[in-house]
């Protein structure tokens, strides 16, 4: 069975020149066939400077297969060293829903934050 990484960017925004490069949190949960309870183990980065290596050595040490996001291919991958994602496939959950639902004209993630704070 594929071992999945689940992987997200947060950011600060746009930069007054119009850049998205302000990334300041990884999220990455790697699934856990080997568990039956399904477990995960996550982890958090809030450098910039080493983030690319500290994800790569755990890509490779938990020898990941598969990285999956929501939107990964248009925006996390153009922000994260291409070779994060040499010789793994990648699951879009973006591309997934709009086929799963075509006639969506909105397809983000609702954020959770912001249903709270309304």
């Amino acid at each position: 069975m594929a071992k999945i990484a689940f992987m997200d960017l947060e950011y600060y925004g746009n930069t007054p020149n119009g850049d998205i490069d302000n990334v300041f949190k990884v999220g990455i949960v790697i699934s856990s066939s080997a568990n039956k309870q399904g477990s995960t183990k996550e982890f958090k980065f809030e450098k910039e400077e080493d983030r690319d290596q500290k994800i790569c050595e755990i890509l490779k040490s938990n020898n990941i297969d598969c990285i999956c996001g929501h939107n990964i291919v248009d925006f996390d991958r153009t922000k994260l060293d291409e070779n994060l994602f040499k010789n793994r496939k990648i699951i879009d959950t973006l591309f997934l829903s709009m086929l799963l639902e075509p006639t969506y004209l909105d397809h983000k993630l609702e954020k959770l934050y912001r249903k709270l704070t309304k």
